[in-house]
């Protein structure tokens, strides 16, 4: 009787040195790929470093080849020192905001016609971050994080589970925009802050481009506003 393909097992090995993937990930290029490569009937393994449109990470990818997973994958991704200039390189202008770098850790899995979802925690202990129209800042070395579960779906990216401690400022909720597009919805059940606290907060931007603006209440001090106050505020 002949072999199925089920009776046919193989394993192989390999290695992946400087590699180049273009728009990989919305857009995004994968370079100076050195990466171990392990193979066999039912997955494919890569693991090592690269970097993500410059920003240098770690990554731990599988690729499920049979089964019920069948063109499955799952991958865990650790950059423990992005900073604020590669950030602005990926398109998201923070530098007026941010100086010094962060750590990333993401465990993700890819489904297929459906998109990348990530749990993401984010450790900014060693970012000096500032948002002066607000009178806020949170000095390098004093703790901070951001973790959430994200869902990428083409240029569409939603944020969900978002939990936000940075000094003073505290906040939790969701977000959505479109990488490529003016939509945006910021939604914040609440937010705190060391001028007050605010409730229901929501940002939408629409197709024209408007910005609409809700909130439930809350009470914020007018002080520093008022008394003509410029930069940012110390926790």
């Amino acid at each position: 009787s002949g072999l199925s393909d089920k009776d046919i097992k193989y394993q192989a090995t390999g290695k992946i040195s400087d590699g180049l993937y273009r728009e990989i990930v919305a857009g995004f290029d994968l370079q100076a790929a050195n990466l171990d490569v392990t193979m066999d009937q039912s997955k494919i393994n890569l693991k090592g470093p690269l970097a993500f449109s410059g920003v240098p990470l770690t990554i731990d990818w599988t690729t499920f080849m049979n089964g019920s997973d069948k063109g499955h994958a799952k991958f865990t991704l650790d950059a423990p020192n992005v900073t604020g200039t590669q950030i602005s390189a990926l398109g998201f202008d923070v530098n007026k905001y941010m100086q010094g770098s962060l750590a990333v850790k993401a465990n993700a899995k890819l489904t297929p016609g459906k998109g990348i979802t990530a749990t993401i925690e984010s450790d900014l202990n060693n970012a000096a971050l500032k948002i002066p129209q607000i009178h806020w800042s949170k000095p390098a070395g004093d703790g901070g994080e951001i973790d959430l579960t994200l869902l990428v779906e083409k240029d569409h990216l939603h944020g969900s589970d978002i939990k936000v401690e940075l000094g003073k400022l505290k906040t939790s909720g969701n977000v959505e925009f479109d990488i490529a597009g003016p939509l945006m919805s910021v939604t914040l059940e609440h937010l705190s802050l060391t001028l007050g606290q605010l409730h229901g907060l929501k940002l939408e931007r629409t197709n024209s481009k408007d910005l609409l603006f809700t909130l439930q209440g809350g009470e914020v001090s007018l002080e520093p506003f008022l008394s003509g106050q410029s930069g940012a505020r110390e926790p």
